[in-house]
């Protein structure tokens, strides 16, 4: 049960990570009239920042994000109060920290983060509310070609047009999750478990589309080397295909995951742009240098 506040004046509101969505939050939060607002975030400004974080200009850059987003705030609200934190936030939260604040705003990026902050508000009794941004540029533009092949193979595939009526659904603990996800024509499922090292792992099965199948087929050997990159063990078969990983501690398995969120996302509609082999190489190195850490 969350504690209650008598007025906003009176509230008390930590921001987790101030980056792409705290810093609009936490500007939010003191607009509204807010009494008191805790910053947590250990880094510095960097240049590709600017775009997007619009608490902080050239002149912030090097200096810490926390001690810049309360100086913006403070400036346009003379009377908030601004509690700085530049430490990221430990797996272990520290209940005398969260005892201070009546809501918690998770604006962090690691899903492990987002997990030990919400179980630590479950338990404090403080309201917790998340977000969560990947950077995509959308689907790949389609030519007429890729799109008549999907209306064709729709046309006399009635298997497609029968599991369009397919459900997506989910199941999530603290460390189990099993998503089952439509897009459009393509089915996938990601299951996963996130415990110890000897027992945790993530399996991905994809399949299908709207293209021709040599389309498709494409698109499976572009998932395949992508794959293969994260240490997946990989079975594809023409428009299908199966993949696992384990093995590997749970941070490191919680960093694929990511990964392959944004690679369901550009794989969707992908099929229809594979046009050659060439593509397949495009796409892939496209995505490698955007996504993939390189190795050590």
């Amino acid at each position: 049960m969350t504690r209650p506040v008598a007025s906003l004046a009176a509230g008390r509101v930590l921001v987790v990570g101030v980056g792409g969505l705290g810093c609009p939050a936490a500007a939010a939060v003191a607009a509204a009239g807010v009494g008191h607002l805790g910053l947590v975030d250990p880094d510095r400004v960097e240049r590709s920042n600017l775009v997007r974080q619009l608490l902080y200009t050239d002149a912030d850059l090097g200096q810490r994000k926390v001690a810049v987003a309360a100086a913006a705030l403070t400036r346009d609200h003379p009377r908030l109060e601004v509690a700085l934190y530049p430490d990221r936030w430990p797996e272990r939260t520290p209940a005398e920290l969260l005892a201070r604040y009546h809501v918690v705003i998770d604006a962090t990026d690691r899903t492990a983060t987002k997990l030990a902050l919400h179980d630590a508000c479950l338990t404090a009794g403080v309201a917790y509310c998340f977000g969560g941004a990947v950077g995509w540029q959308g689907p790949k533009p389609v030519d007429l070609a890729g799109f008549m092949s999907v209306v064709m193979s729709t046309a006399t595939d009635t298997n497609i047009t029968e599991r369009l009526h397919e459900k997506n659904f989910a199941i999530i603990t603290h460390d189990y999750m099993n998503l089952s996800n439509r897009l459009g024509f393509h089915f996938a499922t990601i299951e996963a478990f996130l415990g110890a090292p000897g027992e945790s792992y993530v399996s991905f099965t994809f399949y299908g589309g709207g293209a021709e199948l040599p389309r498709r087929m494409r698109r499976v050997r572009f998932l395949t080397r992508v794959l293969e990159d994260l240490d997946f063990r990989v079975e594809p078969k023409e428009d299908s295909i199966t993949a696992r990983i384990d093995g590997y501690d749970a941070d490191a398995l919680d960093e694929r995951l990511e990964v392959l969120g944004r690679l369901m996302m550009i794989s969707k509609q992908l099929d229809m742009v594979m046009l050659s082999e060439d593509a397949v190489e495009q796409y892939y190195r496209e995505f490698s240098q955007g996504h993939i850490p390189p190795r050590a």
